[in-house]
């Protein structure tokens, strides 16, 4: 795996120091240990920007993005209660296990969180804080996928399947804390509203009708990948939620 340095970078943007900024970003690149054509790559990068904007507000904007790319692994075949004995193959450079699957089978993700946190203090005992946050997933994979194993064969038979899933969230909440006192006694008041909504999609196909055989013990790779796969799942939902929650705390004084 190859590790390029890992950035780390803060200070200030202004001559006061009122907004600063922070950055942090990674980039990894490798090969899989299994003999795969597709490599191993992935990218993080987070941005910071802290605000002060007055004595008593504040506020932070951040942003995350991930992206990940890796081989489809679909594990060693096992049958009765031990895994197959399933040679190695020896490139000149090094021991590489051999796949079940296609050596150009992959599995890609990508995901962004994006937000902000807002907080005003009105006074020593009053605050009120507000926040939202975005979040999106997008997986997904496409190989061949092994279902049934012959023992006496070594043949694998197999499958090509492709699944996409996509995610979305969004949440705003906000709240109002407060503290203040009737006499000796000590109270705290928490009122506060949430919303969310999620929404999901996926989408599955898979190839049932046009069987990929396999030898694990005399592997000859090189199937394509249909362009259209029947449907097997496809489904939607979209959630959405609300909560409001007064609480009250008394403290005896002492």
């Amino acid at each position: 795996m190859l590790v390029l340095p890992r950035l780390d970078i803060s200070g200030p943007l202004t001559s006061d120091g009122s907004l600063l900024y922070r950055l942090n970003a990674l980039y990894q690149k490798g090969e899989s240990f299994q003999d795969f054509d597709t490599d191993i790559e992935r990218f993080f990068v987070s941005p910071v920007l802290s605000w002060q904007i007055g004595k008593q507000t504040d506020l932070t904007v951040q942003l995350q993005y991930y992206h990940d790319r890796r081989p489809l692994d679909n594990g060693i075949v096992a049958y009765a209660n031990r895994v197959a004995d399933v040679p190695r193959d020896t490139p000149s450079e090094s021991l590489r296990e051999r796949i079940t699957g296609e050596p150009d089978d992959s599995v890609e993700s990508d995901s962004i969180d994006v937000g902000y946190d807002l907080e005003h203090r009105f006074s020593k005992n009053w605050t009120l804080r507000n926040a939202f946050r975005y979040v999106s997933r997008n997986f997904l994979n496409k190989g061949f996928l092994p279902f049934e194993f012959d023992e006496s064969t070594g043949v694998v038979t197999r499958y090509a399947g492709q699944q996409d899933i996509d995610s979305q969230r969004y949440s705003l909440q906000s709240n109002l804390v407060g503290k203040f006192a009737t006499g000796s006694i000590q109270h705290t008041l928490l009122f506060g509203v949430d919303l969310n909504r999620s929404e999901f999609k996926e989408f599955t196909g898979l190839d049932f009708f046009t069987p990929a055989l396999l030898n694990i013990f005399d592997p000859v790779y090189g199937v394509s990948r249909p362009t259209q796969l029947p449907l097997a799942r496809n489904t939607q939902d979209r959630q959405d939620r609300l909560g409001v929650y007064p609480f009250f705390v008394t403290l005896a004084g002492v």
